[in-house]
């Protein structure tokens, strides 16, 4: 007699060693699917709070004031002097700009000494002006 059991018997034992390899298959998929979609939920995060952290910096942020400097070859109290300077100060107003409230404007004279234009450059300069005006 043969000792190999009956072909039903090993067709059983088959499925039985199947199912439960695919039974640990799907468990495995499952806790992949699983991993997968918690890594995808964290990389939507980290993406959506970098895509919005700009808007909201600049939402938090008030409006930045702009610096200019003026430097004029002039006396301060030219009558040239100052009519040319409230003709930049007006068209800056009608551009949206006004003095001390989103721009800040230093003036220095040289009042005719060009000795001075080192000195007074150099002041707006160390005053961190954004922008620079020169006129006579």
């Amino acid at each position: 007699m043969s000792a190999l059991p009956p072909k039903a018997d090993i067709l059983q034992h088959n499925r039985h060693r199947a199912g439960g390899l695919e039974h640990c298959h799907q468990r495995s998929a499952r806790g992949q699917n699983d991993v997968w979609r918690r890594r995808r939920d964290f990389i939507k995060a980290v993406v959506g709070s970098a895509a919005a952290f700009p808007f909201a910096a600049r939402a938090q942020q008030p409006d930045r004031i702009r610096h200019i400097g003026v430097l004029s070859g002039s006396a301060e109290d030219d009558q040239d002097t100052k009519i040319h300077l409230a003709v930049f100060v007006k068209e800056l107003q009608q551009l949206g700009w006004t003095d001390g409230r989103n721009v800040r404007i230093d003036y220095r004279f040289v009042a005719g000494n060009p000795e001075n234009y080192p000195k007074y450059a150099a002041e707006l300069v160390a005053l961190a002006c954004a922008y620079f005006l020169g006129c006579d």
